[in-house]
């Protein structure tokens, strides 16, 4: 019954179908050297491939980090900046845009009290819990589907994830650029 459910709902058809491609993406990309030779093909439109695989990679449950690393080493320390944080904003809008219509279709309810008491104190409303969250592992997944659930404003958490990922943007490209240049 659940299945059945489940199978008649749009967003998990498209989500099942993110999680696919992003498999085929992901063993394509992880290699730097397949990176290099995609640049080298493709050269100015890799930039318009690579956002958007990697915002589909950062909607799956594979590292993105594994392509952001290897984008901010051939792009440089500046771009690389620049494309991760375009590319994890896309997909924390994507996951966010996912899950509500996923809540939608299946018609699920939240209710705090079903929560443990350490957890009620963090509020998806809360920038604090918008922005910091992101730095955890797995973070990303857990700040954009509560917003969606908790129906956090599209303003707010759009700019909270602007605020939140410029930092990590900056830290994984530059250790990418620190280490290998």
């Amino acid at each position: 019954m659940i299945f059945e459910r489940l199978m008649k709902s749009k967003a998990v058809k498209f989500i099942f179908t993110c999680l696919v491609l992003s498999t085929f993406l992901y063993y394509f990309l992880s290699n730097r050297e397949d990176v290099y030779l995609f640049r080298e093909q493709y050269a100015v439109i890799t930039l318009v491939i690579l956002i958007p695989v990697q915002a589909i990679l950062a909607v799956s449950p594979f590292p993105s980090e594994a392509i952001a690393f290897s984008s901010s080493l051939f792009f440089g320390f500046y771009l690389g900046v620049i494309v991760n944080w375009v590319a994890w904003v896309l997909g924390s809008i994507i996951e966010y845009h996912l899950v509500s219509f996923t809540a939608k279709d299946l018609n699920i309810k939240l209710s705090k009290e079903k929560l443990p008491k350490w957890a009620r104190k963090f509020s998806p409303h809360n920038p604090y819990f918008l922005i910091l969250g992101l730095w955890m592992p797995f973070g990303s997944h857990i700040v954009s589907a509560s917003s969606a659930l908790y129906k956090v404003n599209r303003k707010r958490f759009l700019i909270c994830m602007i605020i939140g990922y410029l930092p990590l943007s900056v830290f994984v490209s530059g250790v990418a650029n620190g280490i290998f240049n």
